[in-house]
């Protein structure tokens, strides 16, 4: 019992307390880091010229000028410490948990799985079947180009007036443009989808503006501000999509597709290396 004498009186002493807390820390310490951890963490850190370069140029573009000798000292300096950080953090597994470092690792992963096939050009078959595929989002819409005097009104027979007296003056020569209430609204719209249109002046306004007549004053015409006098200039029919238009956006989506195709393929090879076996909760 003599042996254990010692342990006691540490024990009732603050700062055996204080002693006996540092060496319960010791232990954990030294039972997370496994052995594994120690020897896959190499104690030596080794600093190439071209990393010394690389510190120098982040400085140099983050302040302007290139560093002096004593803040290149420092900078190297602050990457040992990040270094022995980064090494320690890891022999702790203090990565581990951590869900954003998980989706970090996952991201830089993502980017070494992408397959390099999906770098090669598409040939022109190719981007012809993706271009069957999405006929819609590459055909060409329909457009509209028009101008347009707003009258401000709450009231469709006084906006009638007013429109039959300013489209009697324009056709004594008048300047459209003397014409109208002041308003925030385009005076004039060139090649617009229906879904500008619509998006600027409301739907019912687009609908009625594609059953006017061409090349001529017409009106009035309701919207949700008011009443407009409207003028179509030129009215060009929705097209079918044609390759060598929708030429650059289709290799975009080839390219896109490829790579999502080559990364799963990745992603199923290393998939099928794990056992996973899931508990699911009641």
């Amino acid at each position: 019992m003599k042996r254990f004498r010692w342990l006691a009186k540490l024990s009732r002493d603050p700062l055996g307390h204080f002693l006996l807390a540092g060496a319960v820390l010791f232990a954990l310490y030294s039972a997370v880091r496994s052995p594994q951890a120690i020897d896959s963490a190499s104690t030596e850190i080794f600093i190439s010229a071209k990393q010394v370069e690389i510190l120098a140029s982040r400085y140099a573009r983050s302040r302007g000028h290139q560093p002096d000798q004593e803040t290149l000292y420092a900078l190297v300096d602050e990457y040992i410490r990040e270094e022995v950080s980064y090494r320690e953090a890891l022999a702790l597994r203090l990565d581990q948990g951590d869900p954003v470092i998980r989706r970090r690792l996952q991201q830089k992963l993502q980017f070494l799985l992408e397959d390099s096939n999906a770098t090669l050009e598409p040939t022109d078959d190719e981007l012809l079947e993706l271009l069957q595929l999405h006929r819609e989002k590459f055909a060409e819409p329909e457009r509209i180009s028009f101008q347009q005097i707003y009258l401000k009104s709450d009231n469709a027979d006084e906006a009638a007036i007013r429109a039959t007296e300013i489209l009697s003056a324009m056709q004594r020569g008048e300047s459209p443009d003397t014409f109208g209430d002041a308003s925030t609204l385009p005076r004039q719209i060139l090649r617009g989808t229906p879904a500008l249109i619509a998006q600027t002046f409301g739907e019912s306004f687009a609908s009625d503006l594609r059953q006017l007549p061409k090349k001529r004053w017409n009106g009035p015409i309701r919207s949700g501000f008011g009443f407009h006098i409207t003028y179509v200039m030129e009215w060009i029919n929705a097209s079918d999509p044609v390759l060598e238009t929708a030429r650059d956006e289709l290799r975009q989506a080839y390219l896109q597709q490829r790579r999502l195709e080559g990364l799963d393929a990745r992603y199923s090879e290393l998939r099928d290396r794990y056992t996973v076996k899931i508990e699911w909760p009641d």
